[in-house]
């Protein structure tokens, strides 16, 4: 886009952006996406530039193709798109995984969506049975994601029906959207258009027969009042969210801006709606759980760990010990989950209280 990111003071920030360009801001204010973007406004206090607002391509009206993105895709918002109801008895943890689990019996699994691939050819798996697959207990529930890196999504953008067609295909009781990013310290219309992206992949597989649990992304107030809306109208059971770019400890400014969004999105849904939340730490799931209520964890760090037999708790290596990465994977689980239970029945009061890990 052509700026750079870098933290600055809150004083550095606002000695840089003022004064505004009279241009920025009627362009802004007279803008058909203002209620959904909130306006160039409320960026002071998520977005860190080296760049003169005057000159800086992040803003939509220095960007010549904004409108064309925009259209692309249909706007910018998400109002047209409707959630096909499904629910199901979500456990407090479920597992990511991207091999065979030895027949381990949880509830649920999520298995990453390039575990069904070729990683060299992006072909396909053949097998349609992924409890058979991934030697799951065929009691458990198997959902896909498509968490992972930007570059690696980049691969399925343009190909999504295939995608989707392919999906169809297997034995699989939901799919998370596409996680196209919102992060934080993007421009305000990449967040958008990705957000917008989600709930179009959402669209696609619901119209090939998938159950999905809808992917929500918050930057600003503006942000949870939509999908709060839209939640509440569709009658959603369940959401999925990311925390995986919540960084740095809980007593930081920046920690406590993005988990109070988190609060203040949990108070416009209700209690009733559970969220799946993946990226939190066996440290601070307790946390997490006694400040938003009804919540289950999605867990990868107990595979991953698996497979380099390493304990998920400790990082103790458990290499020439015997155990095989299905073994080291029982332990985990039974770790993290007694690290959750054991911690739960204590009661953390407030965010200064909780746990930095």
């Amino acid at each position: 886009m052509g700026f750079n990111i870098h933290h600055l003071s809150f004083k550095q920030r606002a000695l840089q952006v003022g004064p505004h360009d009279d241009a920025i801001k009627k362009a802004c204010n007279s803008c058909a996406y203002r209620d959904i973007c909130g306006g160039f406004w409320v960026w002071d206090d998520s977005r860190w530039c080296d760049e003169d607002c005057v000159n800086c391509l992040a803003l939509c009206c220095h960007k010549p193709t904004w409108r064309s993105d925009a259209a692309r895709i249909g706007g910018l918002s998400f109002d047209d798109i409707h959630w096909k109801p499904w629910s199901a008895d979500w456990p407090d943890m479920i597992w990511v995984v991207g091999g065979r689990t030895g027949g381990l019996p949880e509830p649920v699994y999520v298995i990453p969506v390039d575990s069904l691939m070729d990683r060299f050819s992006l072909c396909w798996a053949h097998t349609p049975d992924l409890h058979e697959r991934f030697s799951i207990p065929a009691s458990s529930k198997i959902g896909i994601s498509f968490c992972f890196q930007d570059h690696r999504l980049r691969r399925f953008r343009d190909h999504e029906d295939v995608v989707a067609d392919a999906l169809s295909k297997f034995n699989v009781d939901f799919v998370l959207p596409i996680n196209y990013s919102v992060y934080r310290n993007y421009p305000r219309l990449d967040q958008l258009v990705a957000m917008r992206r989600r709930m179009l992949s959402m669209k696609l597989f619901q119209e090939r027969g998938l159950n999905v649990i809808p992917d929500v992304g918050i930057i600003r107030d503006v942000d949870i009042d939509r999908w709060a809306d839209w939640i509440t109208r569709e009658k959603c059971s369940s959401v999925f969210m990311t925390v995986q770019t919540m960084q740095g400890k809980v007593l930081t400014p920046r920690y406590r801006i993005q988990f109070g969004n988190m609060l203040k999105f949990r108070e416009k849904i209700g209690p009733d709606v559970r969220i799946l939340l993946q990226g939190v730490s066996a440290t601070r799931m307790a946390f997490f759980a006694s400040q938003l209520g009804k919540v289950s964890f999605i867990n990868h760090a107990a595979w991953v760990k698996a497979e380099l037999r390493l304990n998920a708790a400790t990082d103790e290596g458990l290499r020439g010990s015997g155990y095989t990465v299905q073994d080291t994977f029982a332990l985990n689980v039974n770790l993290l989950k007694r690290i959750l239970y054991a911690t739960r029945s204590s009661s953390v009061s407030s965010a200064g209280g909780s746990p930095d890990g």
